[in-house]
């Protein structure tokens, strides 16, 4: 026998069904077109499982993007922080350097520019930023006659990429620019603490 209300199968002794507890006086005997009643033969516990699926599935969407939301956070910190962290290690004097988290530039010490960034500064500063080695020794040998010099890279992970330019004159010493480029740093804004630009020079 058949609930008339959800046909599910019932023992003959049932007064109430087991399935959506309906009364059983209208019990339907096996073959006698149950199923044409036009009632969905979804059970509670079968909507049950649909529900927790759903939420489920909803769950860990939202945990997967609050994960990917923080991990991008946390390299946006990490590749805004390249510069201030270097300006921290290399400056000593606190003479020539200008920087924010997207730019650092150095004003070295010439024969008539005594307040600079010195060589040895200039020097932490390129090696902190990991410059190749080949760019490196450009910059060691640059003339005056050289005019713009320009190299880039990027970092080893490929989150960022560090453009720089310089000059040199005896007088003036080794002015250098670096810029720092990254999909992390579209549309950041420093918090206001963080934002002060070092100027020294």
């Amino acid at each position: 026998m058949f609930c008339s209300n959800c046909g599910e199968s019932q023992s003959a002794s049932a007064k109430f069904c087991s399935a959506c507890g309906t009364e059983i006086n209208g019990l339907i005997p096996v073959g006698a077109g149950s199923k044409t009643t036009g009632k969905s033969r979804l059970t509670k516990p079968a909507f049950i499982a649909g529900a927790i699926v759903l939420l489920a599935t909803g769950g860990a969407f939202a945990a997967v993007n609050s994960i990917q939301n923080s991990e991008f956070l946390e390299k946006q910190k990490l590749v805004a922080s390249v510069f201030p962290d270097v300006v921290d290690k290399c400056k000593n004097l606190g003479f020539g350097f200008e920087s924010d988290f997207s730019y650092l530039a150095l004003d070295g010490i010439g024969q008539e520019d005594f307040l600079g960034a010195s060589y040895s500064e200039i020097t932490c500063v390129i090696d902190a930023l990991k410059m190749p080695k080949a760019d490196k020794a450009r910059w060691t040998h640059t003339r005056a006659l050289d005019g713009v010099q320009e190299a880039a890279w990027s970092s080893a992970d490929g989150s960022y990429k560090i453009t720089a330019s310089w000059t040199y004159h005896p007088d003036n010493g080794c002015d250098i620019n670096f810029k720092i480029e990254s999909e992390f740093l579209d549309g950041y804004t420093p918090a206001p603490a963080s934002s002060e630009s070092v100027e020294t020079s």
